[in-house]
C-alpha cells in the first residue's frame, strides 16, 4: 500500500512538473499561476492517466499497432483535451499546442519514471 502511494504522489509530481513546464514553454497553454491550483489539477490529470488511459489504450489497440505507437500521443491529448475541458484551471487553444503539451508531459514523466527506476 506504500509503495502505491508513494508512486502516486511521483506521479503527481512528474505531472505537476509537466504542466508547469507546458504552460511556461508552449505558447498557447495557459495555466493559473497558483500552486495550489496547478497540484489540484496534477491530481486529477494523474487519475485520468490512472483511469481512461488503460480503456482507450485496448479500444484503440489497432491504431496503436498501425501507427508503431505513435498512437499514444493522440491518446494523451485527448486525455490533455478532455482536462482542459473539465478545469478552468487550463486553457488550451489549438491542436498544436495540445499534441505539444501531451508529448512535453510525456517526456517529463519518461524521465522521471526512469530516474526512479534506477535507484
Amino acid at each position: 500500500m506504500f509503495k502505491f502511494l508513494s508512486k502516486l504522489i511521483f506521479l503527481v509530481g512528474a505531472n505537476t512538473l509537466g504542466l508547469y513546464l507546458a504552460g511556461r514553454f508552449i505558447p498557447g497553454v495557459s495555466l493559473s499561476q497558483n500552486i495550489g491550483a496547478l497540484i489540484a489539477l496534477a491530481v486529477v490529470l494523474t487519475l485520468l492517466n490512472l483511469v481512461l488511459r488503460p480503456v482507450l489504450k485496448i479500444l484503440l489497440i489497432p491504431l496503436v499497432l498501425i501507427t508503431f505507437g505513435l498512437f499514444n500521443i493522440v491518446i494523451s491529448a485527448v486525455i490533455l483535451g478532455l482536462l482542459d475541458y473539465i478545469s478552468g484551471t487550463i486553457m488550451i487553444s489549438g491542436t498544436i499546442p495540445l499534441l505539444l503539451a501531451a508529448v512535453l508531459i510525456g517526456i517529463i514523466n519518461t524521465l522521471c519514471q526512469r530516474l526512479l527506476l534506477s535507484k
